[in-house]
């Protein structure tokens, strides 16, 4: 078996931030019939969980890593001769992917089991002696590798557990050429692989990294490749983009609409940045009941940027509905396609209990964990409860029809926000060390535009700050949209209204 290089970083599994331990075996050496048991079950995935790490030279204990004695260069070869005999007892033929590690300046082999694309697989009971030949299916239960029930023989065999989801299913309309080079270079890089992207050719690292399959003479991409490292993914999964309105709450006219575009990731980077830094405010406040004084944000970062993940995570890319935020006075409502699994009931909703055992996108999952935008599985949602509920803001809204055809998330505004610049009588708002106070539309407009005019093309928080605001109001956007739109004022850089370098300009003095 040819050794590849992992396309994760083995730093963030064993520090337990990318995956779950219930895809983690852990061994002290090489133990032939558990790791064929163990490979023959994250192969079949029962619970489409995304398939599984096996980990030699590590100690455990209850589960988790306790001593790292590692392996030898000796013992690896002789890992390696062992596992290409061993797989090929896998019926139908499944080859695991085969790494060396260092963790700590420790030695370990790595075994990645994908889920296989022929499930469900079967392996002999014992490989002892050579003579038994009972078979059997192997399935992983939590964090153990058990043997499959009759039940669940059943449901292997009928492929009610065993479909391949559609993220980790190759594309029979895409070349290896619509897949990015930069992209994954870019990818690798970031999240600290080993993998070597000056010498290695793109084709090796596809396939080492399972966004490519097929023989040598017709390779073609996985899904997963094209959501993460395709230039254009609506090309072959229409409608995946995002878009974003800003709207009047009073009339429901779209003040303002930017659509992103590009690979997933890229786009939830886009659009996070783009929240952050037109979107999301603070308010410090000194209360007359406590020495200190508090400070909020209008929507928890953290909470937004999960609930934005979740959209691409769990959205389903053959139905042609893109992402949809929408931005109100008093609350972002993120709109996905579609909604809850209907294993989740309405009485699990109402205590806050979002627990699925499936997983649409398990392998798009594992790429969004690794480049840290994503959740551990089923804790996100406890997340943005715990986010919203320590800023002191309401919480969180999940609402879905009955045919579960799509999901609407609302974050409220925490309710500081809701009084604008007006203090109530048991607390002041400071802005800049002053107490606000109210200004017209005009008076706000005028201020805007003699900020512009003394100090050229600034930032539309330093604008805002300029003029004695503690946060980007909704007064103050509305007003900076109509000057936009009365072409008083534009954007430095108009074709990139997101760019971390944007600046507001009036018109007369940009160039």
């Amino acid at each position: 078996m040819e050794l590849g290089i992992l396309p994760i970083n083995i730093g963030k599994i064993l520090d337990g931030r990318t995956v779950e331990n219930s895809r983690l075996e852990y061994k002290e050496g090489w133990n032939p019939e558990r790791i064929l048991h163990t490979i023959c079950a994250f192969a079949n995935d029962y619970d489409n969980m995304g398939g599984g790490y096996i980990i030699i030279g590590i100690r455990e204990d209850g589960g988790l890593p306790a001593e790292f004695p590692g392996v030898t260069p000796e013992e690896i070869s002789k890992i390696d001769r062992e596992l290409t005999r061993l797989c090929n007892l896998l019926e139908p033929r499944y080859m695991p992917r085969m790494s060396q590690e260092t963790y700590r300046g420790t030695t370990l082999c790595v075994i990645w089991a994908p889920p296989g694309e022929s499930r469900p697989y079967t392996c002999p009971v014992s490989v002892g002696d050579g003579k038994s030949k009972e078979r059997a299916y192997y399935i992983r239960r939590l964090s153990n590798t058990v043997r499959a029930d009759h039940d669940e023989e059943v449901a292997l065999i009928r492929g009610s557990s065993s479909k391949t989801t559609f993220d980790n299913s190759v594309n029979g309309t895409a070349t290896i050429t619509d897949i990015s080079w930069p992209y994954v270079s870019e990818y690798l890089t970031s999240v600290g692989s080993n993998i070597d992207v000056e010498t290695a050719s793109a084709i090796s690292v596809y396939r080492a990294m399972g966004i490519v399959r097929g023989p040598s003479d017709l390779p073609r991409p996985v899904n997963v490749g094209l959501m993460m490292f395709s230039m254009h993914p609506e090309e072959f999964f229409p409608k995946t983009y995002a878009e974003v309105s800003v709207i009047d709450q009073a009339s429901g006219e779209v003040m303002r609409d930017v659509r992103f575009t590009g690979p997933v990731a890229y786009q939830i980077q886009q659009m996070m940045m783009f929240l952050n830094n037109g979107i999301i405010g603070t308010i410090t406040r000194k209360r007359f009941d406590r020495i200190e004084a508090e400070t909020v944000v209008n929507y928890p970062v953290a909470a937004l940027r999960e609930v934005v993940v979740n959209a691409y995570f769990h959205r389903d890319y053959e139905i042609q509905e893109p992402v949809k935020v929408r931005i109100y006075s008093d609350m972002i409502a993120v709109i996905n396609y579609p909604g809850l699994d209907r294993s989740i009931t309405r009485e699990n909703m109402d205590r806050g209990d979002f627990r699925c055992d499936y997983c649409r996108n398990s392998r798009l999952g594992d790429y969004l964990k690794e480049m840290d935008l994503a959740e551990m599985r089923n804790s996100g949602i406890p997340m943005i409860f715990k986010a919203m509920r320590d800023n002191g803001s309401p919480p969180p809204r999940f609402i879905t029809d009955d045919d579960r055809r799509s999901i609407r998330v609302e974050l409220p505004i925490h309710p500081y926000f809701l009084e604008e610049e007006s203090p109530s009588d048991d607390s002041i708002t400071t802005v800049d060390g002053a107490a606000g106070r109210t200004r017209t539309p005009d008076e706000i407009k005028d201020g805007i535009l003699e900020v512009l005019r003394e100090r050229g093309c600034t930032s539309s928080s330093e604008i805002s700050k300029a003029l004695g605001y503690s946060r980007i109001t909704g007064a103050f956007r509305r007003c900076l949209n109509e000057l936009m739109d009365q072409g008083l004022v534009e954007y430095k850089y108009p074709d990139k209204p997101n760019d971390k370098r944007q600046k507001i300009c009036l018109v007369s003095r940009h160039s």
